[in-house]
């Protein structure tokens, strides 16, 4: 995450290198606890990430960086391990209070982080749909409103005055 901070640093290979990273935990604590304590959940949890993470790449990164590629191979990851926890046992043991505590704990985990992610990702489209309506409302030059707003505005006047019977006039 450090690496998305950098000023000089492409955006893609820090979401590559924060990407990987965590595939290869969630990898080594399948391998050494087995399936039931919930670390493969991480993967559901890095898909919220990923395209949370492409909000801000720009068009040079796509070349490196691919929502779709990041979340396929996360379910490759998925699948990968499921099957191989099933073929062979954990290298430790862990006992079935502390597997279901583990699950919980990581369980609780994603469903934060997606929420947090998702209501973060809609802010900042609300923000960039609010930042685009008042851009097309404004000439650019004058600052003043568009020929477009101006008949919503006059519109808005024209259904209040109708609506109470009043007459009313426009000057320019």
């Amino acid at each position: 995450v450090f690496l998305l901070y950098k000023k000089n640093l492409k955006v893609a290979p820090a979401i590559w290198i924060t990407i990987s990273e965590v595939w290869i935990h969630l990898t080594l604590a399948l391998y050494c606890v087995g399936w039931s304590c919930g670390f493969q959940l991480y993967c559901l949890g890095l898909v919220s990430i990923i395209f949370f993470s492409s909000y801000g790449a720009d068009t040079n990164d796509s070349l490196l960086f691919h929502p779709l590629q990041a979340s396929i191979i996360s379910m490759g990851v998925y699948f990968s391990m499921e099957f191989y926890t099933s073929e062979y046992p954990p290298v430790y043991a862990v006992s079935p209070f502390m597997q279901k505590v583990m699950f919980t704990a990581n369980s609780l985990l994603i469903f934060f982080l997606v929420i947090t992610f998702s209501k973060v990702y809609s802010d900042l489209i609300r923000s960039s749909e609010q930042t685009f309506r008042r851009e097309a409302d404004l000439d650019e030059l004058t600052h003043l409103y568009n020929r477009r707003k101006m008949r919503e505005v006059l519109g808005m006047f024209h259904d209040g005055y109708v609506r109470d019977a009043k007459n009313y006039c426009v000057g320019m």
